[in-house]
């Protein structure tokens, strides 16, 4: 058997081993805001999927238990953060920052309504999983995250730690003495007309509570009250306080339940003939009372929403005082604005606790009214109502966006969840989601994210195929470029080999010339030596000397120009083998990259192709080098 601890500091024995187990023994529990529903996961067909058949609740237990609120992570890394803490009002204050400063860079998904056992696994405490985007901007988020709500040493800055378990008790015992005022409380009755009023036990199809009232002499049905209708809350204790500040204004007082049981049986009984002896046997019966009229006379419930006048106006035409909870004067509180703006900011406060729609439009009166004051009005109505600024302004925004939006006869606020209309009405939103939001295509915060993400994937998609396009561009605008290099490095290839082409045929021309020449001296040499001589006696030594000194002295004056003229048909054709030599390298330079483009079955064709003829090259270089070796 191990000991385990509630929330409120109560030690259970429990045959189990677990970090993490349930209690179902809550007895005397109700109003616990730790108290999870349980039950099973049924198919529901209306709703198209999954939902928990509550078959009661528990507490969440613990070996043992922690109230201080930290972290777990670093504020200097982008990976994820954990938050524990049992102060579900400071989990909201993280997650309205989170909405508020941070929804494009960090991600977390607290709500009361959505708790789950599992979550409460650190010494007791909810965790509570905040995500950061992977980049200098998420952790820059996470860590002004962690520096608006944390100190150096991890611990909350507005509150110590015996400070914060002191509050959370103190909210736990609050829950349970609302849940135990709402039981012992919840029906009135007026004592001038016998009539019984109470909070509606079930929200309605929008989602609120609202007033009921019955004349139990002729009536076992409760029924709108018509005179209330505007005066609505999501939550049953927050209208539940509009109730009892209308008994208290009016002079109404509790009854039991089973009293207006009793008379409801008898009105069924006595059906349309009820007598003025019956009515006064019921009326005999009871309680103060409580309706706005003060008259002791009985005045008709309105019939229709015709009948209830004003009272069935949209919220967003409502004035204030029509709504009014308890007297102006009860709320003494100085706004710093004149006293005709005061009163009308107090109106407002009393008219944000009636429900979703109530509560925005009041917010968006209150900062209009503010708007020219700046002496912290707005500020302060926010404070008196309990709410932080930015919660406010987030009401304010909504109200401007979406307070004229109807849907099937209601407001989109009533319809819709506030927290998923703050999301929508942030100015990084994209229009497409907004319009599905106010046409009820999205309705969760889950299919908010999941349109948000497609959205995401949709634009990074569009975003990758822009950038392959542009790759690609980049990629034609360099093959073109390689394509104008190689174009201008084959011209210039070309025009070295017609350079090279004619100093050989000028070396080729110079060397005919030489050759022609030589062929003429030898030609007159032998012309001179076969013409004949007349001479008397001339001596043929003589003869032979003196031609022998004339070719000598004509042989001496061509060898000059001669070996001139071999000169530079050697450094002609030398220069000859540079060019070539040079137009080989640039052809080469052009002819390489083309070996990556080269089917893996072509490359060994081109190499032994292409080292063939460079090897025939060789081989007549060779033997003609050989060849004219002296």
């Amino acid at each position: 058997m191990t000991k385990y601890i509630c929330k409120c500091g109560r030690v259970v024995t429990k045959n189990t081993t677990a970090d993490n187990t349930g209690n179902r023994d809550t007895a005397g529990c109700e109003g616990c805001p730790y108290l999870l529903p349980w039950g099973p996961m049924v198919w529901d067909d209306q709703q198209k999927g999954y939902t928990q058949d509550v078959k009661g609740y528990e507490c969440r237990m613990s070996p043992t238990l922690e109230y201080a609120s930290t972290y777990h992570g670093r504020a200097d890394d982008k990976c994820s953060l954990h938050i524990v803490s049992l102060d579900l009002d400071f989990l909201d204050e993280v997650q309205a920052w989170i909405y508020d400063h941070a929804n494009e860079t960090l991600r977390a998904d607290f709500s009361r309504g959505s708790m789950r056992g599992i979550e409460f696994y650190d010494k007791g405490r909810y965790s509570l999983s905040v995500l950061c985007a992977q980049n200098k901007k998420g952790v820059a988020a996470k860590a002004a995250l962690l520096a608006e709500f944390f100190g150096p040493d991890k611990h909350r800055r507005d509150m110590t730690p015996e400070e914060e378990k002191a509050h959370i008790l103190a909210a736990i015992e609050a829950g349970k003495t609302r849940a135990q005022r709402k039981e012992n409380t919840m029906v009135y009755k007026d004592p001038s007309t016998g009539w019984m009023y109470r909070v509606s036990p079930k929200a309605g199809q929008d989602g609120c509570f609202c007033i009921e009232y019955i004349d139990p002499v002729s009536s076992a049905e409760w029924k709108p009250w018509p005179a209330e209708a505007k005066t609505k809350a999501t939550i049953s204790e927050t209208i539940a306080e509009v109730l009892e500040a209308r008994a208290k204004q009016n002079g109404w007082e509790p009854t039991e339940e089973k009293e207006w049981n009793k008379n409801a049986k008898n009105a069924q009984r006595v059906g349309a003939a009820v007598t003025t002896e019956t009515s006064a046997t019921a009326n005999d019966v009871a309680s103060p009372a409580i309706v706005m009229q003060t008259s002791a006379e009985k005045s008709p419930a309105p019939a229709s929403p015709a009948d209830a006048g004003a009272a069935t106006q949209s919220l967003s035409a409502a004035e204030p005082a029509s709504l009014e909870a308890r007297p102006l004067d009860s709320l003494a509180f100085d706004f710093g604005a004149d006293a005709e703006t005061n009163a009308a900011l107090l109106a407002d406060a009393q008219v944000f606790m009636a429900g979703s729609m109530a509560r925005v439009m009041a917010a968006k009166r209150a900062h209009d009214r503010t708007a020219s004051n700046y002496r912290g009005s707005w500020g302060k109505w926010c404070e008196l109502v309990g709410i932080s600024r930015d919660t406010g302004d987030n009401m304010v925004r909504v109200a401007e966006q979406f307070g004229n939006i109807q849907y099937d006869g209601k407001n989109l606020i009533e319809v819709q969840p506030l927290t998923l209309l703050y999301d929508a009405s942030r100015a990084t939103t994209p229009p497409e989601i907004k319009a599905k939001v106010e046409s009820l295509d999205i309705t969760t915060h889950k299919q908010y994210r999941e349109a948000m993400a497609a959205l995401k994937e949709r634009d990074a998609k569009i975003q990758e195929l822009l950038e392959m396009s542009e790759a690609a561009d980049r990629r034609a605008d360099e093959a073109q470029a390689w394509a104008k290099k190689a174009e201008s490095d084959a011209r210039e290839a070309q025009k070295e080999r017609d350079g090279a082409r004619d100093a050989l045929q000028a070396a080729k021309r110079r060397g005919d010339q030489w050759q022609e020449k030589a062929e003429a001296r030898q030609a007159r040499l032998q012309e001179l030596e076969n013409r004949p001589i007349q001479a008397a006696a001339v001596d043929s030594d003589e003869v032979d000397r003196m031609v022998t000194q004339r070719l000598e002295e004509e042989l001496a004056k061509q060898m000059p120009r001669q070996q001139e003229e071999q000169e530079q048909a050697a450094r002609d054709a030398y220069d000859a083998f540079i060019l070539t030599a040079r137009s080989l390298d640039n052809l080469w330079r052009t002819l390489k990259p083309q070996i990556a483009r080269l089917a893996p079955d072509q490359k060994n064709g081109a190499k032994n192709l292409l080292l063939q003829k460079l090897m025939e090259v060789k081989e007549e270089l060779i033997h003609a080098c050989e060849d004219h070796q002296p």
